[in-house]
């Protein structure tokens, strides 16, 4: 509007300077659009300062809202640390419940542990005794069988091997020292 109202000014200064006769309606007129022009500049200059205002609320708004992000941001990590914490001492608690849970069970599982060892060194003894006396009964039948054909009872026998000859099917009432 500021434009077209200098470009009307501008105009009718023209028209004046071609037409004297008109001078007065022209000057009036001329007075008329520099009093409108003033009145836009002075809104002009209000619209400015409002707005620079504006702009600054703004500003500080957008400070404030991205105070209060920072802030919630800063909210939700120490929510999230805390709950890492938190998981972090359960975890802490149920790996020492667990560790001592472990150190029972391995303290009842050793002396098992012992036993079976005992036990399969025990079975691999009587394993080869158990071969010996097979060896030495078999001998022994071979022998008899040449001189006087009597059956063997086990009579000749150690403990050990007599036992080892009922577990191998013959009956013998005979018990060896490790069955105790």
């Amino acid at each position: 509007e500021r434009k077209a109202l200098h470009k009307k000014l501008k105009s009718a200064q023209e028209e004046l300077q071609n037409s004297p006769e008109r001078q007065n309606a022209y000057v009036t007129k001329i007075r008329k659009l520099e009093h409108e022009i003033q009145g836009y500049d002075e809104e002009l200059k209000f619209l400015e300062t409002e707005l620079a205002a504006t702009k600054e609320e703004l500003g500080e708004a957008k400070q404030l809202n991205q105070s209060q992000s920072r802030d919630e941001s800063l909210e939700i990590i120490e929510r999230e640390l805390a709950e890492t914490k938190k998981n972090l001492k359960k975890k802490s608690e149920q790996e020492r419940i667990l560790t001592k849970s472990l150190k029972k069970a391995l303290h009842l599982v050793q002396p098992m542990q012992e036993f079976v060892e005992t036990a399969e060194k025990e079975k691999k003894k009587l394993a080869r005794e158990l071969k010996a006396a097979k060896k030495r009964i078999s001998r022994m039948e071979k022998q008899n069988a040449g001189s006087s054909g009597d059956d063997l009872d086990g009579s000749m026998l150690s403990p050990s091997m007599a036992t080892a000859a009922t577990a191998d099917g013959g009956e013998s009432t005979t018990t060896s020292h490790t069955d105790q």
